[in-house]
């Protein structure tokens, strides 16, 4: 079993992407996720696709697209902090996703000053 342990969870968003895929996979981004997001996919060799905010048929439509991908793996903020949206982690793990064999990973990493 092999682990990462990052210092923060900037660190951890910005590191991950480079460490799990290659320039065989592709990762599919919201277009608002937190910067270290952003810049841990600018740092992989995987292909990078932006899909709207909050738009499941955008995703859908970057799903079939990369379908040639071995890997593909949905990055998204689970709370957006420049406007407080919770991204709709229901509907991205739809059963279309999960049968294209899309990977989810969501940052908690403002979730954690959020109240319900």
């Amino acid at each position: 079993l092999d682990t990462i342990v990052y210092p923060s969870c900037f660190d951890a968003n910005a590191g991950l992407f480079e460490v799990v895929l290659s320039k065989d996979d592709a990762t599919l981004t919201g277009e608002l996720n937190h910067a270290s997001i952003i810049d841990g996919i600018r740092l992989c060799k995987a292909e990078r696709h932006r899909f709207k905010h909050m738009n499941m048929t955008d995703l859908e439509q970057k799903l079939k697209d990369t379908q040639h991908c071995r890997t593909r793996l949905i990055a998204t903020d689970g709370v957006f902090t420049m406007d407080g949206d919770l991204a709709p982690q229901q509907e991205i793990m739809t059963p279309q996703s999960v049968a294209s064999l899309a990977a989810p990973f969501v940052s908690r990493m403002a979730a954690s000053s959020t109240m319900t």
